[in-house]
């Protein structure tokens, strides 16, 4: 009777550490995934602060040179940086949100 209680215990802890093996990979996964997408964010928003520094430059410059339509080119510039800005944020707050496991 004693080994086979041995062996129903055995059973039972190759059980469990199956199932930590396999919870344990989806852990990895998952911190794999958060990396590409942290790295993700990371150059949309180098992208964007390069964008934004050119424009305001460019700006600048119009500006100086009293150059009615080159203001209005840096203009549109930073209306399209605006416009790119509400999109990704928007994307972002629903990839958030739809990832997010509930309490």
């Amino acid at each position: 009777m004693r080994e086979q209680e041995i062996l129903r215990l055995l059973i039972t802890i190759n059980r469990k550490l199956d199932k930590m093996a396999l919870n344990f990979d989806k852990l990895i996964s998952d911190v794999a995934e958060e990396g590409t997408v942290i790295a993700s964010a990371v150059t949309l928003l180098g992208t964007l602060s390069a964008a934004l520094k050119q424009a305001l430059a460019d700006l600048a410059a119009a500006l100086a040179a009293n150059d009615p339509a080159a203001q209005a080119a840096a203009q549109a510039q930073l209306d399209a940086i605006v416009a790119s800005v509400e999109t990704n944020k928007e994307t972002l707050a629903h990839a958030v949100l739809d990832n997010t496991p509930s309490a």
